[in-house]
């Protein structure tokens, strides 16, 4: 059976109490695997996936700093009338298909 950090903390803390140990150790103790345990929540920790809320929250921003970069270098932004570029590129293209249209005698 495998217990967590906080878990043995605890454990710990009842047998300190159970050996009549000084009351402010096993307070120490029980303070400490609660904190463990309010962090743990703060991360997003999962048993059901390998990721934590930080690991999410760092791919999401080099998600975003790829697109800005991306925009950055002139590329269009996802709704294509959001930019002067993507509006030029966006005319481009119906100019472009309106020629072809023209040359194959449509």
């Amino acid at each position: 059976m495998s217990h967590s950090l906080s878990q043995l903390l605890l454990l710990y803390a009842q047998q300190m109490e159970d050996q009549h140990a000084p009351m402010n150790m096993t307070i120490a103790l029980r303070e400490a695997a609660a904190e463990i345990e309010r962090l743990r929540e703060r991360l997003e920790v999962s048993p059901d996936h390998p990721y934590d809320g930080i690991y999410a929250r760092d791919e999401t921003i080099r998600l975003q700093e790829a697109e800005i970069s991306r925009l950055r270098a002139g590329g269009c932004a996802r709704d294509q009338g959001t930019t002067q570029y993507c509006a030029e590129a966006a005319a481009l293209a119906e100019e472009n298909e309106r020629l072809r249209a023209a040359l194959e005698g449509k």
